[in-house]
């Protein structure tokens, strides 16, 4: 199952093994090292990744880069990014260093708070992923289909059972009109 990485970015202090460590998650595995399958599960590359901006305060221009960096790692990996929880003062810097949304563009976005970011991220998932929209409809056409089926079964039987009452009050002669 892909799932959305959710990275609280108040937890690094330099910005180099941020980008190092959100760079792992597109990363192959090396299996030369270890014949055979692998002892623990791999995890998803992800098709989004949040950064939660709540607990940030200012920003440098080396955080600004740096962001810049994951924002075209993002794109190159197809993977959307939300940025949760910005202020005000620091989304106009971004802003002004050329980190905005591009119309059309689905890969980058900012979002008002974390729980808005996960609901969309979640959300994307289950229709883009899962199709679970297009199952729906499915499963909804195959009821009806289903449905038709019973309802002329059944208008048939009723048919059958009115001309075979038909037939029989015909050839007794006791058809009451």
């Amino acid at each position: 199952m892909e799932a959305a990485a959710l990275i609280p970015s108040h937890t690094c202090s330099c910005p180099k093994p941020f980008l190092q460590y959100i760079t792992t998650m597109f990363d192959d595995l090396d299996h030369s090292h270890q014949p055979g399958p692998l002892d623990y599960p791999v995890p998803p590359i992800p098709k989004y990744l949040i950064i939660d901006f709540t607990l940030v305060s200012g920003m440098d221009t080396s955080a600004i880069d740096l962001l810049r960096e994951i924002v075209d790692l993002c794109v190159e990996q197809k993977c959307r990014l939300s940025l949760a929880g910005i202020k005000s003062d620091i989304k106009s810097m971004l802003l002004y260093a050329g980190l905005k949304v591009e119309p059309g563009s689905r890969r980058f976005i900012y979002v008002p708070d974390l729980a808005r970011a996960l609901a969309k991220a979640e959300d994307n998932l289950i229709t883009t992923e899962f199709h679970l929209e297009e199952k729906d409809e499915m499963e909804t056409s195959v009821r009806k289909r289903h449905r038709g089926e019973i309802a002329l079964t059944t208008a048939f039987s009723t048919l059958c059972k009115i001309l075979m009452l038909n037939t029989d009050c015909i050839s007794r002669k006791t058809c009451s009109r």
